[in-house]
Order: C-alpha cells, then structure tokens, then sequence
C-alpha cells in the first residue's frame, strides 16, 4: 500500500472522523471563551494558541476533502464524456434510419433494435 493510500484510509476511520468532530467542538468552545474578558484576561495565549491548533487541523481536513472532490470530478467528468460519446452515437444511428419527424418510430424499441438501451 503506498504512502498517500495509507494515509486515506486513515483519514476514512470512524475514530479520525469523530477526532475531527472532537476539534470542531474544541474549536467552538474556545472561541467562546475568547467572548469572555474575564476568560482572556486569565488564559488568553491559551486560547489563541488552542485557536490556532484548531485552524490548522481544519485546514488539514479540508485539503484532504479537497482532494476527495477532485476524484469525484473526475469521475463526473469521465462520464459526461460517455454521455456525449453515446449521444452522438444515437444521432448517428437515428440519422442513418432517416426517421422522419412526427412519423411514429421515434420509440423506445426502436433505440434498443439499434443497440442502444433508453
């Protein structure tokens, strides 16, 4: 298994997407407590330091989700290719028949003689 796959199925486990969670949270309640003059006067540095760890755990999961999306793109991407390469396949095959408009033959069956599934 190469690297980057080991690292994508670490990043796929329950437990590292409830870690995720987990630093969401952590996230929220810091910047809560940042509302608080009593709070930042106290532990300040903490906060924003605990503020800054957050930003770059979430920056980290957002790379990983960019690349998902990426794949999921090219997938998209892919098969609209085939969509347009079997469209064209159909207006062949109804230009090659010469159906004329209106005339009744423009079916379904008629596509599934020819080949091609609806």
């Amino acid at each position: 298994m190469s690297r980057r796959e080991h690292v994508r199925s670490l990043l796929e486990t329950r437990r590292f997407q409830w870690a995720i969670v987990a630093v969401i949270v952590v996230n929220a309640a810091t910047l809560g407590a940042e509302t608080s003059s009593v709070l930042t006067g106290h532990v300040g540095g903490f906060l924003r330091a605990v503020d800054r760890i957050t930003l770059a755990v979430n920056a980290m999961d957002e790379q990983s989700t960019s690349a998902e999306e990426q794949h999921t793109d090219d997938r998209l991407t892919v098969m609209l290719s085939e969509m347009v390469r079997l469209h064209a396949k159909l207006d062949a095959v109804l230009a090659a028949q010469a159906v004329p408009a209106g005339s009744g033959r423009d079916r379904p069956e008629d596509h599934v003689e020819a080949g091609l599934s609806p």
